[in-house]
């Protein structure tokens, strides 16, 4: 077979069969196939009611914006976060350290429900593994409200929690804040 012939057969392929008459029959290949062969179903995949596990999305995504004051920081963790304990201080009381879990539990459930923040706090290390299960079933509060509290109660009491709670309290800018979850009120058992 010489080269010339190789690269004809390469670039028109054919067919070989043997026909009725036991004799070797090639056909060159035609590129037309039935229409029918790529018709196929497709579904778009988007629920009709969408039911997110985590509904939030406010928090800066990790490298995925243009200046370097989009990142997330701690900073930004603690200034959101601030807003939501002290919008559920009870009354007209603006001292966070009033805040109990039963409380805050919705607002605290939609401020953790971003998966962007989870993996920011999981990512600084700040958390145990046990802590960020309890901050998740918190984040998921809309799906089963009762689990969300009683996750709620527990990461209350949990050093990464205490810890945040305290750089939180680093952070606020009023004197009545001063004494931010020091010693900590609520305990699981109550």
């Amino acid at each position: 077979m010489t080269s010339m012939h190789l690269l004809t057969s390469l670039s028109r392929p054919s067919s070989s069969f043997k026909n009725e008459y036991k004799l070797q029959v090639k056909q060159t290949a035609k590129p037309c196939f039935p229409v029918e062969y790529l018709l196929i179903t497709l579904t778009h995949g988007f629920p009709v009611t969408p039911s997110p596990l985590f509904p939030s999305s406010t928090f800066p995504i990790s490298n995925r914006s243009a200046g370097i004051s989009d990142q997330p920081s701690m900073s930004k963790v603690v200034n959101s976060l601030l807003p939501v304990l002290k919008g559920a201080a009870p009354g007209d009381s603006s001292r966070l350290e009033d805040v109990k879990p039963k409380d805050v539990v919705e607002p605290l459930g939609r401020w953790a429900g971003d998966w962007h923040l989870l993996e920011y706090l999981a990512r600084e290390g700040g958390f145990e593994e046990d802590e960020m299960k309890l901050l998740a079933r918190v984040a998921m509060h809309h799906l089963e409200p009762e689990d969300a509290l009683t996750a709620l109660k527990r990461l209350w009491t949990e050093p990464g929690w205490q810890t945040l709670l305290g750089i939180a309290q680093a952070g606020a800018d009023g004197t009545s804040l001063l004494r931010l979850f020091v010693e900590p009120r609520y305990s699981a058992g109550v």
